[in-house]
């Protein structure tokens, strides 16, 4: 009898551990960070973030909005990245966006595997549609 044993490789994940980028959505709304081709991440005047590749503009603020889609978020620095517990956005930020700012997470692109760290320094309210932060 002949076994055959065939073993896929390994998919290893990607942790983006070094350098920053700052990125700002300014009042024109127009600015979108395109941290990879399947991942764009904006907002509109009001309402959550949203990534702009796989999803509209999602109206209104809701705390049941499950975007952005492709990620989920974790209070804490990349360095845990594989003990954090990951759930969407708008879980991560306690259905208060505003709260993110001055706080570090993590952010899990999922289909690349890839793991970002995120440090808001900005959140507009109001219908300003701001945000900013900075990202490995």
């Amino acid at each position: 009898m002949l076994l055959l044993i065939i073993m896929a490789p390994a998919h290893a994940q990607t942790i983006w551990d070094s350098g920053s980028l700052s990125f700002s959505h300014t009042l024109s709304g127009m600015e979108e960070d395109m941290m990879t081709p399947l991942t764009s991440l904006t907002r509109g005047n009001v309402g959550p973030l949203y990534n702009s590749v796989c999803e509209g503009f999602p109206g209104a603020p809701s705390c049941v909005w499950d975007g952005p889609c492709n990620t989920e978020w974790a209070l804490g620095s990349i360095s845990d990245w594989n003990t954090l517990t990951y759930v969407t956005w708008i879980a991560v930020t306690n259905c208060g966006p505003p709260g993110l700012v001055g706080n570090t997470y993590v952010c899990h692109l999922i289909a690349e595997d890839i793991y970002v760290e995120v440090t808001w320094t900005n959140w507009g309210a109001g219908g300003t549609g701001t945000f900013a932060y900075t990202r490995t």
